[in-house]
């Protein structure tokens, strides 16, 4: 994952965060969706999609990171991590499917997005 987009990873929300200024290509967007808690105390599944975008018409490095994207989080299930001083698990990750090839003529960029589906718990 880390070879084709390196550090550019960023929340969806701060995609444009420097008016008329994009990332370098490739990067991926983070978009979270809905999150719902089981009844079962501190169990959550969230759906989440990541947009990839690359240089316009070339799809190749976009699908190779997709791929390498979900091989990661296939990885990452029962291990630990901890996000804004909150320790959590992953359960399980189920892949949801890709979407077509697609263009945002805006950023002027192939775009394809996988959707993911993220169950874990937290110590909280």
């Amino acid at each position: 994952m880390a070879t084709v987009y390196g550090q550019r990873i960023i929340d969806a929300g701060a995609l444009g965060g420097t008016s008329g200024v994009a990332p370098a290509f490739p990067f991926l967007a983070m978009r979270h969706g809905e999150e719902t808690r089981s009844p079962a105390p501190r169990v959550f599944d969230r759906v989440v999609e990541l947009w990839s975008y690359d240089t316009p018409r070339d799809y190749t490095r976009t699908e190779r990171g997709l791929r390498a994207v979900q091989a990661a989080l296939e990885a990452a299930v029962g291990h630990r991590t901890e996000v804004q001083g909150v320790a959590w698990w992953l359960i399980a990750t189920r892949y949801e499917g890709t979407s077509r090839d697609l263009e945002d003529d805006v950023v002027r960029a192939s775009v394809k997005y996988s959707t993911f589906r993220l169950i874990g718990n937290t110590d909280q």
